[in-house]
Parts: C-alpha cells; sequence; structure tokens
C-alpha cells in the first residue's frame, strides 16, 4: 500500500465515522431508521458506515443523504456545522418534494438573469449531471445498491 492509498483510506474512514456520528448523535436514529428517512438502501448505509469497507457515498445518495439535514460539507471535510441549519429534523418525503419544487424555481429565476447562451450552456450541464445521476442511480439498483 503506497503512500496516496493510506491517504484515500483514512479519508474514507473519517467520512464513514462522520456520517456514522451523524446518524447517531444528532439524528438518534438506527441504521434502518436513518436508511429509509434518506430513502437509501440499508446496506449502502451499513457500508457507507463501515470503515473497513472505506466506501464513499455517490453523488445520487450524497444527495439523499443532504435530504436528511446532514450538511455535505462537514460530511466531506469535517469542517463547519453538521447540519444544514440549526433545525436538524428529518424531512417528511411531501416536504423534500415541495423544498424541490421551491429549488427549482429558484434555479429558474437565477437562470433568468444570464444571458441566453449562457442560459443555455447552464441548462445543458444542468441536465447532463440529472441524466449522470440517473445513470448511476439504474447501475446501483442493478448492482443490489439502489435506494429503492
Amino acid at each position: 500500500m503506497t503512500v496516496g492509498d493510506d491517504a484515500e483510506r483514512q479519508y474514507k474512514d473519517e467520512v464513514a465515522k462522520r456520517l456514522k456520528l451523524w446518524r447517531r448523535s444528532v439524528l438518534k436514529r438506527t441504521q434502518d431508521e436513518f436508511a429509509a428517512d434518506a430513502g437509501l438502501n440499508i446496506n449502502l448505509i451499513k457500508k457507507y458506515e463501515n470503515q473497513n469497507l472505506a466506501m464513499l457515498p455517490s453523488t445520487p445518495s450524497l444527495l439523499a443523504l443532504a435530504n436528511t439535514g446532514l450538511n455535505l460539507h462537514w460530511l466531506l471535510t469535517g469542517q463547519g456545522r453538521m447540519s444544514m441549519s440549526a433545525k436538524t429534523d428529518v424531512v417528511p418525503a411531501d416536504e423534500r418534494e415541495l423544498m424541490t419544487e421551491l429549488k427549482l424555481r429558484e434555479v429558474i429565476q437565477l437562470l433568468d438573469r444570464l444571458d441566453p447562451q449562457s442560459r443555455m450552456a447552464m441548462v445543458d450541464s444542468l441536465l447532463a449531471a440529472v441524466e449522470s445521476a440517473i445513470q448511476v442511480a439504474a447501475m446501483e439498483d442493478e448492482l443490489g445498491f439502489g435506494g429503492s
């Protein structure tokens, strides 16, 4: 194992510890409850929290984890606050959908501030990112790691 491998392993271990800390200390949830709250497969949560496996969450999984109020910057760097807000309650699915709709409206308002060429470039980038996330989720489902 090289120095780079050791550093990567240590980083993954730290992310696993922070995720477990969030679940246990802040949310006070079991792995099963946390998986249900995040909309992820329980096996994924177990793998993400297992320091011996050293598996980092995928982008779709990170987004699902963020829906529990987890500050992804803190999860990935250890810097800042654990929570995205002072309130750390898990957001129910219907509220998440409403929040998604509000965020999409906000994105549209921001896009409207750009010139037409920049706006189209951003829309193309967003579409590519969403298509990529869908492909990753489909591969995770196919391999049995999906959140459904």
